[in-house]
């Protein structure tokens, strides 16, 4: 008898444990219900309801200071990367296509490096882009692949401005990278290309790390 109370009491201490495990709900939010859906670009810099990047794999994505979500390139169907920089708003949700090309395999645009210009744009890309957001609120990426070769340019992006400024790297190739020497800071220093590496982190300085 007293087994059968210490099972009874169990059954009544643990039921409701388990009684409210479904408690979050999801919302579909924005997109089609369909594999491989087109992007609507509607006009660059303006929301618009209508507004979507289409599908996509591993685009480069950030969340900024404001909760706003940010996506680049990443692949579409026939595996060819693009360089198209979006927006979602949160509060209205909608889409803004801010920056970058509509078409795919765009080259970009590197401008004068360390110079930011509404014209430049980074080649495009996706497979693993790493990315930061740092403490003023910038977007950064570093490498990535496209249709060119796999990456090590270092690229920030203002929100503000809406310009890109290409800081580091060599552009379209894979094969340029100088380590210097271990623990020694140098302008000559650039990390090899990355591929499906999106390991990375800002340390409390708001200064960039990353792990091949």
């Amino acid at each position: 008898m007293k087994s059968y109370g210490i099972i009874i009491a169990l059954i009544i201490v643990v039921a409701p444990t388990f009684s409210f495990s479904q408690s979050g709900k999801w919302i579909w939010m924005k997109g089609d219900s369909t594999a491989n859906a087109p992007a609507i670009y509607g006009t660059k810099g303006q929301a618009d309801i209508n507004n979507t990047p289409g599908g996509r794999y591993e685009a480069a994505r950030w969340a900024d200071l404001n909760g706003n979500f940010w996506l680049l390139g990443g692949s579409n169907a026939g595996a060819l990367t693009k360089n198209d920089l979006w927006q979602y708003d949160v509060n209205s949700n909608q889409w803004t296509w801010m920056s970058g090309d509509s078409v795919d395999a765009s080259m970009g645009n590197y401008g004068i490096q360390g110079v930011p210009s509404i014209n430049n744009a980074p080649a495009a890309r996706g497979y693993g882009v790493t990315t930061w957001t740092d403490l003023s609120g910038n977007l950064w990426l570093f490498g990535g692949g496209s249709p060119a070769a796999h990456l090590n340019d270092l690229w920030k992006y203002d929100p503000i401005s809406n310009e890109w400024t290409w800081m580091k790297g060599s552009p379209f190739s894979q094969y340029e990278y100088h380590y210097g020497t271990k623990g020694i800071p140098d302008p000559l220093n650039k990390p090899p290309s990355n591929y499906e590496c999106p390991a990375s982190w800002m340390d409390n300085d708001g200064d960039l790390w990353l792990y091949h």
